[in-house]
């Protein structure tokens, strides 16, 4: 794509080399066209990137927050294994839960 840029700058320019006899301010229309020209297609290169930057970011965040959820869950899970309540603690607990029944 960039060498197809390039070789369409270079006939622009061999073009303004044969047209630089007759006229200038058609010579310096053509230079304006190469700027612009350049300008775009750097510009959509650039926007380009960025797009694509914020989607991966976007990306990362997703796992991030997926892994952060997992995390949480197997923590918790690894927890009541490994560290089991008492009978008395189970005991207190389902005490006050009735506490708060009718």
């Amino acid at each position: 794509m960039l060498e197809l840029l390039l070789l369409a700058n270079l006939v622009i320019l061999v073009l303004i080399y044969l047209q630089l006899r007759k006229n200038i301010r058609e010579t310096d229309s053509y230079f304006a066209a190469i700027d612009l020209s350049l300008r775009r297609f750097f510009a959509n290169i650039s926007n380009a990137k960025e797009e694509n930057d914020s989607k991966r970011h976007d990306e990362i965040l997703r796992q991030l927050d997926k892994i952060a959820t997992n995390s949480g869950t197997t923590a918790r899970i690894l927890n009541q294994v490994h560290n089991p309540k008492s009978i008395e603690e189970e005991y207190n607990l389902s005490e006050q839960g009735s506490k708060w029944l009718p």
